[in-house]
Parts: C-alpha cells; sequence; structure tokens
C-alpha cells in the first residue's frame, strides 16, 4: 500500500467590511452631533449593520436609508434588509449626543451578509469619534450661612430647606442630561487656614441635576465680618470634570432663627435676648481665639482670652449675659468683677456711612481706635470699653453695660447691649 500526503483545500480569506465615520474630531462636549456613516464589503453582499454609540454617548435620531429600514434599537443603530454588494456603499445619517469627557471615543460595528455570517472590520476602517474639550458644572442654588456641622442649604441658617443644586453644563451652557456624573465639592476659599473639614456625600446627576440633601457641612466658623467659604463643585467619576466657586457664605458656631418676640441664644455660656425680634431674623455667635481675631482696649488684661462675634439680622440691640466663672477670674490679673470692663468694636457700615467711629460718638465715646481686627494690615473696626448704660432707655444707648453683678460662686455676671449687626466684643 502506498501512502501519498495531501494538502487540504485553501482557506478563504475572511470576508471584511471598510466603515467610515464623519466627522470624527472637533466634536463639542455634551451636545448634538451629526454624524454620517458609510459601510462597504469586500465580498458576499451585506445584509445588516449594527453601529453601537461609546459609552457616554446617546442616540438621538437616525435617518431612513435608501435601501433597507433603519431604526435605534436598545442604545445602537440597526440597518436591515439591505443587498449591499462589494462595488457598493451603504451610508446612514444620524445624530448623537456626545460624551462629556475628552478624548478619542470607539463606535462598535457588527455587520452580516444574507446568511447571517459576521463581517471583519477592515484595519482601514475609522469609527472613532474626538471630542474637545469637557462639560463643566454650576450652580443651580447657591450655598447660604449655616450652623457649623448642620447642613448647608439655600437658606440662610436653613431658613430655607432647599437644598443645594448642581447642573451638568455643555459649552453652550445647556444642561446635559444624558451624562450621569457623580458631584462633590472642594473648598474654594477657606478662611479657617486648612483647620475646617468639608464632609460631604456625593450625588449623581439626575437628568444632569444634583442635589445635595444628605451631607454638605463645614466643621468650623469663620469671622463673617471679614472673610467667607466658598465650594467648588467636582465631579467625583470624571476629574476632568469641574466647576467655578460658589458664592461665598458663612459657618457659625451658634445660631437662632427668631419667631416673633422674644428671641434667645446660648452660646459658650453667655446668653443672647432680642426683646423684640421680627420673625424670621438670625441671632448668631461664634468664638474665636486672638490668631483668628482680635481687638484691644489699651490699659486691660482679657479675662477670657477670646473675641466673641455675634450677629443679628434684624435691626434692634441684643442683650448680652456674659458669664465670668470663678476659673477665669482667678486665672487673670483683674480687680474684681465689679471693675470688668467690656471691649466691644463696631465696623463701618457697606457704603462707609455712618463709620463705627461715628456709632460711638453717637452714644457720648470719643476715644475709639481704629484696629487692624484680623491681621491683613488694613484698620477696618474702632474699638472702645463699652460705657455704663444711662437709666433711661438703656438699650438706645448701646454699646453699654447695663449691670453687673455676682454668680453666687466666685464669678460675675455682665449684662450689656450691644447693637444688631455683627459687632465682636471682649470682656
Amino acid at each position: 500500500m502506498g501512502l501519498v500526503p495531501l494538502a487540504g483545500p485553501a482557506l478563504a480569506a475572511p470576508a471584511i467590511v471598510v466603515a467610515d465615520l464623519n466627522p470624527d474630531t472637533g466634536l463639542p462636549p455634551g451636545q448634538t452631533s451629526n454624524f454620517s456613516f458609510s459601510i462597504s464589503p469586500d465580498s458576499r453582499n451585506l445584509s445588516s449593520f449594527t453601529l453601537t454609540p461609546p459609552s457616554g454617548y446617546a442616540l438621538v435620531s437616525v435617518d431612513p436609508v435608501a435601501t433597507g429600514t433603519s431604526s435605534i434599537q436598545g442604545g445602537a443603530v440597526v440597518v436591515t434588509g439591505l443587498s449591499t454588494s462589494p462595488s457598493q456603499t451603504t451610508t446612514v445619517t444620524l445624530s448623537a449626543k456626545t460624551s462629556c469627557v475628552t478624548g478619542s471615543h470607539a463606535w462598535g460595528v457588527v455587520a452580516k451578509d444574507s446568511q447571517n455570517r459576521n463581517y471583519s472590520l477592515s484595519s482601514g476602517s475609522d469609527v472613532s469619534s474626538d471630542v474637545t474639550g469637557s462639560c463643566h458644572l454650576g450652580f443651580v442654588s447657591q450655598p447660604n450661612n449655616t450652623i457649623e456641622g448642620a447642613l448647608i442649604t439655600v437658606g440662610d441658617r436653613q431658613v430655607d430647606p432647599s437644598k443645594v443644586q448642581v447642573e451638568l453644563l455643555d459649552d453652550a451652557s445647556n444642561r446635559v442630561t444624558h451624562f450621569p456624573v457623580g458631584v462633590t465639592f472642594v473648598l474654594g476659599s477657606d478662611p479657617s487656614d486648612g483647620q475646617a473639614t468639608l464632609s460631604v456625600t456625593p450625588e449623581v446627576t439626575a437628568s444632569g441635576l444634583a442635589t445635595f440633601d444628605t451631607e454638605l457641612e463645614i466643621d468650623t466658623a469663620n469671622v463673617a465680618q471679614f472673610s467667607d467659604y466658598t465650594l467648588e463643585p467636582r465631579s467625583s467619576t470624571h476629574p476632568s470634570i469641574t466647576g467655578a466657586a460658589s458664592n461665598g457664605f458663612d459657618i457659625w458656631e451658634s445660631g437662632s432663627v427668631c419667631a416673633a418676640g422674644s428671641c434667645t441664644l446660648s452660646h459658650d455660656g453667655d446668653e443672647y435676648t432680642v426683646p423684640a425680634a421680627g420673625s424670621g431674623n438670625l441671632l448668631s455667635a461664634s468664638t474665636f481665639d486672638f490668631s483668628e481675631s482680635n481687638i484691644n482696649c489699651a490699659g486691660y488684661t482679657e479675662i477670657t482670652g477670646d473675641v466673641v462675634w455675634h450677629e443679628y439680622t434684624g435691626t434692634g440691640p441684643v442683650l448680652v449675659k456674659i458669664h465670668i466663672t470663678r476659673t477665669e477670674m482667678k486665672a487673670s490679673a483683674n480687680n474684681g468683677q465689679r471693675l470688668v470692663g467690656l471691649c466691644v468694636g463696631l465696623v463701618d457700615e457697606a457704603d462707609g456711612s455712618p463709620t463705627g467711629n461715628d456709632k460711638w460718638a453717637s452714644v457720648g465715646v470719643t476715644n475709639a481706635v481704629h484696629q487692624d481686627s484680623d491681621g491683613d494690615g488694613f484698620e477696618d473696626i474702632w474699638v472702645a470699653l463699652a460705657p455704663v448704660c444711662p437709666n433711661q432707655d438703656p438699650s438706645a444707648s448701646a454699646p453699654c453695660i447695663a449691670r453687673q453683678y455676682g454668680d453666687g460662686a466666685g464669678g460675675s455676671f455682665t449684662e450689656a447691649w450691644i447693637p444688631g449687626g455683627d459687632p465682636p466684643r471682649r470682656t
């Protein structure tokens, strides 16, 4: 028996298609762009193809084809009923919303012949699209003043509980609804010099909008008269997507929302009272050490070593009941509770009239000193010792000391009328 080796039949080269997508460069992020997609087989007749956009794109529409049927199914362009020969090209036009992230993005192509056999994609095909630039974030509702550790909302100290919202925007500042992104914040301006902690739970945009209703807090107060915080939005999922800083806002240590009538606030052992508050007005206070804010009445020794800022958003004066404990009295050189003074700073109005000095002069104090309370090199506050209040209508002479008395335990109380607004004081 003789054996003769035989060669097998030659394998046919795999059928391929050449595909091209235009335009393929310079696409704006997050916007609707029009595309033309063409496809040609090198052998056999092309019967159908599916064109799948990259992640982050969203198909808007597809035009009819010259022969066959075109539709959008499952987020892809599906063209069926073709009989495209190797000498022919099928072209379909479509529109899609692009990704919000810069870069080159590949489209998927699956092509089949009349016997449902797949084509391979030619190496000469170009089915990618390049987005230039990224979308950005913008505030729909701005953060507002609040208390340490409380949810930052749209309302000043949560008078309006509406939540802070951020939207995803394209280059034309239109909201982008098809591209979900996680959104968080970083501190833009930080008057705490790095001491504050911003706590935020990232939120994912829904139809282009992120609402911060879970956690958005700052744990450190700022001197509201001379500084503020800002928030800068950032995407937690796409680092290239950022946004401009918010409006400035303040963080207070303690605060009350006043109802009509008497309004009170307890802060650091002291009591603040507005006898005839207007409904919705706000009463707040924060305590700072000398490195953060300082006022000085020459010739007097500070007992507490702190500066307290308070703010009442109404017009009436505030009655402050200051408690100096026995421990505080013993820790400083002083002449007893009867000679405890109150060092008060008054700021100029925003338009410069009246000045803090004018306010002091209106209650008979002519020796107020212009001082730099925040260390920025500019004198910004008029400082003097509060005089004793007159017996008649003492609140009209704020700032002034109404009375002083012992607490029965070696300490003392000082009751003083302080103007509305946000003057600081030291004892």
